[in-house]
């Protein structure tokens, strides 16, 4: 594959935190690394998110960096990196996996791992080499089962179920023969373009709510001068980092103590992350500004030939003109001039009803507990689910009978 990054010379036990696991089939080889090493393999991690069977913008070194920095303290966390040969019989890195060791599942004193989700992450699905995503997994799986650190359960959260990297999971998990629970599945809103921003509208919204929001346009138009903002590829990104932090404060997550400028390293990271994709020109940023004052804004992460939107935010002095959506609206005409750009994943919350209204298509998500292929993981396995719907059921009666006493 032109442009890939071959590891020469590697090193294998430079570090006491260092691991490795070589297994005769399939070929490879899987190395596990503390936080302080991870960043030796920056090119080769950035080479190989730009080649993933599913791009994600939150493990690149862009997001992930900011994110070990900013947000990740007191966190027991370890990176899992395999490695295959090349065409040219050298070292590739073909597959990468953030984990954080967690030590309760579902209430009990169970170790596993989980792939590390901080609070800005809104898609874990491991970086995988594109066409290998069956034989990376199988080695993974291969390598949980070694391990002798007593973690039992792998846990995938926030992964896509449809596409390459779903299909080369289920394939590994028959290959071998590994117990799995699908924990959660949901859908949330995704877009990708149709022949204009015009017919996409026309298909998706109603032509009622499209006059109303022209009309809160206009509305909004007379007091001042109203216009969209779109942040160059070349311009300097710290004001426009500003404004959004200044308008999310403004709005119900600075009531609720929950914009980022409520803390000092999610402030941080999200400047950070901003800035340094900016500079790799994978950062979008847009604006509805009136009178030169942002009073709605949107960013998004590019990757590969996607981009996942992060956060939106708008000012509630002017909520009566619905300058989310106004802004949302810009954003969809924006991405049909956007070159390359194929698709949009929301990272909303499923039902999400702005987005859900405005965007037509759904990504298929899951979350998915794999056992390590020992007995005790295989019996968690089999009797958690029907337990906790037991206890689901249980709590549920009690709720209704608690509610028919009150009303009494």
């Amino acid at each position: 594959m032109s442009g890939q990054v071959i590891l020469k010379d590697v090193n294998w036990h430079s570090s006491k935190d260092m691991r490795v696991h070589a297994f005769e089939e399939p070929t490879g080889w899987v190395l596990t690394l503390g936080r302080a090493e991870i960043f030796t393999y920056r090119d080769a991690l950035t080479e190989l998110a730009a080649h993933s069977d599913e791009a994600n913008a939150f493990y690149a070194p862009t997001l992930l960096e900011p994110a070990l920095t900013h947000l990740a303290e007191g966190l027991d966390l370890s990176f899992v990196l395999v490695f295959d040969w090349s065409a040219t019989g050298e070292k590739r890195l073909c597959g990468f996996f953030p984990f954080e060791r967690m030590r309760n599942w579902h209430g009990l004193p169970i170790q596993h791992w989980r792939l590390w989700q901080h609070l800005h992450c809104f898609f874990c699905a491991p970086l995988i080499r594109a066409g290998c995503s069956c034989v990376v997994l199988q080695q993974l799986l291969l390598w949980a089962a070694q391990q002798t650190n007593g973690a039992q359960l792998l846990e995938f959260q926030a992964i896509s179920a449809a596409g390459p990297f779903a299909t080369g999971l289920t394939k590994a998990l028959a290959t071998q023969r590994r117990s799995h629970w699908h924990t959660r599945r949901y859908e949330r809103a995704f877009f990708t373009p149709a022949a204009s921003a015009a017919d996409y509208l026309e298909a998706t919204v109603s032509g009622k709510h499209r006059k109303e929001w022209r009309r809160l346009r206009r509305q909004l138009a007379l007091k001042g001068d109203l216009e969209l903002r779109v942040l160059a590829q070349n311009a300097d990104a710290k004001p426009w980092i500003a404004d959004f932090l200044r308008v999310e404060m403004s709005g119900w997550k600075g009531l609720e103590g929950s914009a980022m400028l409520c803390d000092a390293h999610e402030q941080a990271f999200f400047t950070d992350a901003a800035l340094a994709a900016q500079a790799g020109g994978q950062f979008m940023m847009m604006g509805l500004y009136l009178n030169g004052q942002a009073i709605a804004m949107k960013c998004n992460f590019r990757a590969a030939q996607g981009a996942f939107c992060f956060k939106i935010a708008f000012d509630p002095a002017y909520a009566d003109y619905s300058p989310g959506i106004l802004l949302e609206l810009d954003h969809i005409e924006l991405a049909h001039h956007t070159p390359h750009l194929e698709w949009l994943d929301s990272c909303a919350k499923p039902g999400h009803p702005m987005i859900n209204r405005l965007w037509s298509q759904r990504r298929a998500m899951q979350d998915l507990t794999i056992s390590n292929g020992h007995g005790l993981a295989n019996l968690l396995l089999l009797v958690t689910p029907p337990l906790l719907q037991v206890k689901r059921g249980l709590s549920n009666l009690f709720r209704r009978l608690r509610c028919r006493l009150v009303h009494c």
